[in-house]
């Protein structure tokens, strides 16, 4: 039986009876994504935002509801409410640079990680997202074909967690496309030692 059919499914009369439950719409959208109800969630935050609109933590959460449902327009035009708010944190600059990166706007998602980098917030409260940010920058230099800085970073990454294959495999593409065949084997090979099986196929076509 299809979900949206079925009478115990949450609809409308859900949301309007969570909200009753759980006190207000933003821990109702809480409750919606956690049983992967974007639709739901997104409708949720959005009441919140309509009767508060400056919540930024409905903002919040719904630009990451947005993000889950592949609308990155509209992730980003949150996480841009928020900045405009003055928030002092760059965890949200980190947020609206993955919506540029997803939109294609490397630029503008490069100097989103540089801000969120620099900010005390990242390095005291959300350190474990340092490796990403680096990484997510990487990417977008690399994507700007701004390959010594794309290297840079992903170095950087690989000593903060020497583990992670993909950071490997990525480094090597920006070797590779240096000119420097040798380092990016290496770095294929250590990628295949960590479980990435697809980076034998570029080592074969080099």
């Amino acid at each position: 039986m299809n979900a949206k059919n079925n009478i115990f499914a949450l609809d409308d009369i859900a949301l309007k009876i969570f909200p009753q439950l759980y006190n207000d719409y933003l821990s109702s959208g809480k409750l919606y994504k956690q049983t992967e109800d974007i639709e739901s969630a997104i409708k949720m935050f959005s009441k919140a935002i309509e009767i508060n609109p400056s919540n930024t933590g409905a903002f919040f959460e719904r630009g990451r509801a947005y993000l889950l449902s592949k609308q990155f327009l509209k992730a980003h035009d949150d996480f841009n409410r928020i900045i405009s708010f003055e928030v002092k944190s760059g965890y949200f600059n980190f947020w609206r640079g993955f919506a540029n990166l997803k939109l294609g706007k490397y630029e503008e998602a490069k100097s989103d990680f540089n801000t969120a980098i620099k900010s005390e917030d990242v390095f005291s409260n959300y350190f474990n997202l340092l490796p990403l940010i680096y990484f997510l920058r990487g990417i977008s230099n690399h994507l700007l074909n701004e390959l010594e800085d794309a290297i840079i970073d992903y170095s950087f990454v690989i000593e903060l967690n020497q583990n992670f294959p993909d950071f490997y495999f990525f480094r090597a593409f920006a070797y590779y496309q240096s000119k420097n065949e040798r380092l990016a084997i290496i770095d294929w090979k250590k990628s295949i030692e960590l479980g990435k099986d697809d980076a034998l196929k570029f080592i074969f076509n080099i």
